[in-house]
């Protein structure tokens, strides 16, 4: 593969328009788009809403702009269907891997939900604990869970988050009114959720303080008397092990005795001879679209997703994903370590000092199938 290959790819890419933006849009040219646009609806079975709320407009003025008859600035929403139309498009072309998988690491994430509800009682509810640095996964795993569980009240946090910010954006998930105050705010939620089976789990809960924590054991697990289930780094175990003599952190003792689990993810990653992910794990995710994997190549993404500060999961994907763009990739085109470290290096993804030196090594795949039939 040439050193720039994967670059060539991308802008291969670039250049592929659903719609090229005219240099005037004329009243002709917007009546083309709006057939173009009806056509695209079609094809990638969307709404009219779905498009509205992603250009910011109303769902009444796609459905004027469909039967060309939209009155307002007909340039500016033009340019924005068109940009959207590109985007969208290049973005499906990418995700050759739709689907969920369900891996190992899903399959660990899923008991320790389940096990946390079970242990709950009608008096209160536990807490769990999911720890994992970036790219393990954690948020896909939730995110489908939620999406199967109809009992499921699934938030994302963030670091900027208020104590209100944060019960706002679990009201919000709960489909209760979220603008209020926060005495209010969890009155709501506790009105919403009280003595009903629910399972109230927060993302990307790395940031939360020794309050938070407090407050959500209050709300959530006592007065909710839901199970609750935290993803987060390892920044929160930290949070969660600090000294309870330190002013301000009484409330941990409360926390943590009614916490149930933790789910390490980084230490099964380095603990358990398989990793997180099995070598069916990997064929799975990556070897769709034509694409195979040779073994060193199975061995080098399994590497990557056990090793600290690589990215983990999400760096396999992004090798991947550049690498069905090289002209050099085609449909059964078997994909090998060096084909892999090469497109990591042209990505200019910092985690190469991170990898192992014995990276790539097929004979470890080997060793570790003797193994378990002998």
């Amino acid at each position: 593969m040439s050193d720039n290959d994967i670059q060539k790819g991308f802008e291969r890419e670039a250049r592929l328009v659903v719609v090229r933006m005219p240099k005037k849009i004329t009243k002709q040219e917007a009546d083309e788009i709006a057939d173009a646009l009806a056509d695209f609806l079609d094809r990638y079975e969307l709404t009219q809403g779905q498009v509205a709320k992603a250009v910011g407009v109303s769902s009444a003025s796609i459905s004027q702009f469909l039967n060309k008859k939209y009155k307002a600035n007909a340039e500016a929403l033009t340019k924005k269907l068109i940009d959207y139309m590109d985007g969208y498009s290049r973005r499906r072309r990418m995700a050759k891997c739709e689907g969920y998988i369900r891996t190992n690491v899903a399959r660990f994430i899923e008991v320790i939900i389940k096990n946390t509800h079970a242990q709950s009682t009608a008096d209160e509810g536990k807490i769990g604990i999911i720890i994992g640095d970036a790219g393990h996964g954690k948020s896909v795993c939730l995110r489908e869970y939620a999406a199967v569980h109809a009992n499921v009240i699934y938030a994302e946090l963030d670091d900027t988050m208020t104590s209100k910010g944060m019960f706002a954006e679990i009201c919000k998930a709960a489909g209760v009114d979220d603008s209020r105050g926060i005495g209010k705010l969890t009155n709501e939620l506790i009105s919403c959720l009280g003595q009903k089976d629910r399972v109230v789990i927060l993302d990307e809960a790395s940031a939360l303080t020794v309050k938070k924590l407090s407050q959500l054991r209050q709300i959530i697990t006592v007065r909710c008397k839901c199970p609750l289930i935290l993803s987060a780094n390892n920044h929160l175990l930290g949070t969660m092990n600090q000294s309870m003599a330190k002013r301000g952190n009484e409330s941990l003792d409360q926390f943590k005795s009614r916490v149930t689990f933790v789910l390490n993810l980084d230490e099964m990653a380095v603990s358990r001879r398989d990793g997180l992910y099995t070598r069916d794990d990997i064929r799975k995710l990556y070897e769709r679209g034509g694409i195979k994997l040779a073994a060193d190549a199975v061995a080098t993404l399994r590497k990557i997703a056990r090793t600290p500060q690589t990215g983990r999961l999400r760096t396999c994907s992004h090798a991947i994903a550049a690498l069905r763009l090289s002209s050099k990739v085609k449909p059964g085109t078997r994909i090998d370590t060096n084909l892999i470290l090469n497109a990591i290096r042209q990505l200019g993804l910092p985690v190469m000092d991170y990898l192992p030196v014995n990276i790539g090594r097929a004979d470890e795949e080997k060793q570790e199938a003797v193994a378990k039939t002998a």
